[in-house]
């Protein structure tokens, strides 16, 4: 969700980075490559998966060890300024499949009764795990992580040949 705070640095599409993020030196310094990382690589991922086309991104920290986060509501992928490349792609290419789960139904939010919010992949309601064993056994996560280095690679591959082929 983008906040008050959050300042836009891009429009197309939109990223915001936190208050947080800007406040700090090496956070900042890491969200200007992962600005350029998103601005360049979203096209490629476009063409890969199908996500939605008004897609936002935030730049922001998280408690703990969350590298990012899929917001269906506000089509919002929030990544964490980490340092490592490697990382900012698959965690990137992760969120937009999470993106394209939810844009072609097959992971959703349903309200359960007396239970609350649950995700639902398949129409099938999932448990709601609170241990990271939990997490990772969830099939919509899963499939993100079965996904993600094969579709940065695949981007990466992307842009390397568009640069050859200008070069």
């Amino acid at each position: 969700m983008i906040k008050m705070t959050d300042k836009l640095v891009s429009t197309m599409p939109p990223i915001y980075v936190s208050q947080g993020v800007r406040s700090n030196e090496l956070r900042a310094q890491n969200a200007a490559r992962i600005i350029l990382a998103i601005e360049n690589t979203l096209p490629a991922f476009q063409k890969l998966l199908d996500i939605p086309k008004d897609l936002k991104f935030r730049i922001c920290t998280f408690k703990g060890t969350t590298r990012g986060l899929y917001a269906n509501d506000t089509k919002t992928v929030s990544i964490s300024p980490m340092s490592k490349w490697e990382n900012v792609m698959l965690t990137l290419a992760h969120e937009l499949v999470h993106a394209e789960q939810f844009h072609t139904k097959r992971l959703a939010h349903v309200k359960v009764p007396r239970k609350g919010y649950r995700m639902a992949w398949f129409g099938s309601v999932g448990s709601k795990g609170t241990t990271r064993n939990a997490y990772l056994n969830q099939p919509w996560e899963k499939e993100a992580f079965g996904r993600q280095q094969e579709l940065a690679d695949k981007v990466l591959e992307m842009l390397e040949s568009i640069q050859e082929s200008n070069s």
